[in-house]
């Protein structure tokens, strides 16, 4: 077999110890939701939500020197998501905010002393006592907040009066949102929307234009129906070239990477579980961790390869931990907070990564998200003698001894000995929205034979 993008590391990744926080907050459990770093002054800021039996309050501040909790930091009910602030003059981080999912509110306090700055509330479109804040994220007039109530709100806040801005806030239709990330004049935001039948779900990715005010892109992903299975976009990083990576549950455990101005351009298909919850990418950009919170998996991800490094089954691990649910790298190590447990899971040895062999030649493809009755053109070029594949599956598989990232069964489309090969399909009217195409070529297949890069299209 050729192997192409292999892995190379000077040490493994290992679970090593938990951190408890059994005990903390009001009395109610202390299990976890999400988590934020401060590396430059070894702090880790964990979010204590409890659970649906009762609502803790607190975010529980960890050295990471000594994985110890050295205090907590009262906030409102069932904390969520935390941001962190840079101070003026970029002097490092100085404020934390966190939303309170019960409450409809977002808490602001000073890193330094653990004292309370405000609380801002948020409207409540519905009545129904909170818009339910879920992902935060530095951007806008200063803070972006999504929400999971179905009203498709993004709210702003104005970091200088700490108030709601109305003007800065936008909407997304009758959508759930997932984790925001601010981009360049942008903010992206994974979506989730129920369909007609209330028995599935599509997920998908939108961007936002600050400046301009309007939605600048925004496409489906994934689509289930009738089968009571919700795809959900849930979290987005940005990866070190600029390009995005969006994870949600039930995407068939696959993750989306995008351009910066939304072509879809590949899928990473994880080997165990149906998605992932939170994601998190280290700062130099090669280690990506996804944690799949319905399943019970936190996986390790070479990005320089695009290669899985390993999966850890957290109920199996150290004491059995419930429900990974966001992860956040500090100090050498990957912190998990698990939405079904009192305790943070902590890993090291974390491995160096370099590049392996590369992909060679180009495809491209002319629509990345078609609809019914367009086009769709995809051209492989390369050295010598060149060919294109489809499939319906991305899995890891071979053809004639090429890895390829086309499942079991990649299907030639057809070949050329001139260095350049096209093949152009209309969609038909019966074409599922949201279904997934994906397809690869082989390059110098005479002489030196080698794959592009995998590339997908999502039909609308």
């Amino acid at each position: 077999m050729a192997v192409f993008l292999g892995a190379a590391s000077l040490q493994a990744q290992s679970f090593s110890h938990h951190v408890s926080l059994s005990g903390l907050g009001n009395g109610n459990s202390a299990k976890a939701f999400g988590l934020a770093a401060d590396e430059t002054n070894h702090r880790l800021y964990v979010a204590v939500c409890g659970d649906f039996s009762g609502s803790n309050n607190v975010i529980a501040e960890i050295d990471t020197l000594t994985d110890s909790v050295v205090r907590t930091i009262t906030v409102g009910n069932y904390p969520e998501d935390i941001a962190l602030l840079a101070g003026p003059n970029s002097s490092g981080l100085s404020t934390g905010a966190v939303t309170n999912s019960s409450d409809g509110t977002v808490s602001v306090w000073d890193l330094a002393s653990g004292n309370p700055i405000a609380v801002v509330q948020l409207p409540d479109p519905f009545m129904m006592g909170s818009c339910y804040p879920f992902g935060i994220a530095a951007g806008g007039p200063g803070l972006m907040i999504t929400t999971v109530d179905g009203s498709g709100d993004v709210h702003a806040i104005d970091t200088t009066t700490w108030t709601h801005d109305p003007a800065a806030s936008f909407n997304l239709g009758w959508k759930s949102l997932g984790r925001p990330l601010a981009s360049g004049n942008e903010i992206i935001v994974p979506t989730t929307a129920f369909t007609p039948s209330w028995t599935g779900a599509e997920a998908g990715i939108s961007a936002f234009a600050n400046g301009a005010a309007l939605v600048s892109w925004s496409h489906k992903l994934a689509v289930n129906d009738g089968n009571n299975i919700f795809p959900s976009g849930n979290d987005v990083v940005e990866l070190a070239d600029g390009t995005l990576l969006m994870s949600g549950m039930d995407l068939d455990g696959r993750l989306y990477q995008l351009s910066a101005n939304g072509e879809i351009l590949r899928t990473m298909r994880l080997q165990n579980g149906a998605g992932a919850h939170g994601i998190a990418l280290s700062a130099d950009g090669s280690l990506l961790v996804a944690c799949d919170l319905a399943y019970g998996w936190v996986t390790f991800i070479d990005l320089l390869n695009w290669v899985e490094l390993v999966a850890f089954q957290t109920a199996s691990t150290g004491l059995g931990y419930m429900m990974p649910n966001d992860a956040a790298f500090c100090d050498g190590k990957v912190y998990v907070t698990c939405q079904g447990s009192e305790e943070v899971m902590v890993f090291d040895n974390l491995p160096t990564l370099v590049p392996g062999g590369a992909y060679q030649g180009l495809i491209t493809v002319d629509d990345s998200t078609p609809n019914v009755g367009d086009t769709l053109t995809v051209q492989v070029s390369g050295t010598g003698v060149v060919a294109l594949f489809v499939s319906f599956e991305d899995s890891a598989g071979t053809y004639s001894g090429i890895d390829l990232q086309l499942g079991s069964a990649p299907r030639l489309v057809g070949w050329s000995g001139n260095g350049s090969y096209s093949r152009t399909w209309t969609i038909p009217a019966n074409a599922p929205s949201g279904f997934n195409l994906f397809t690869q070529g082989i390059v110098d297949i005479k002489g030196t034979p080698a794959p592009t890069a995998p590339r997908c299209a999502v039909i609308q």
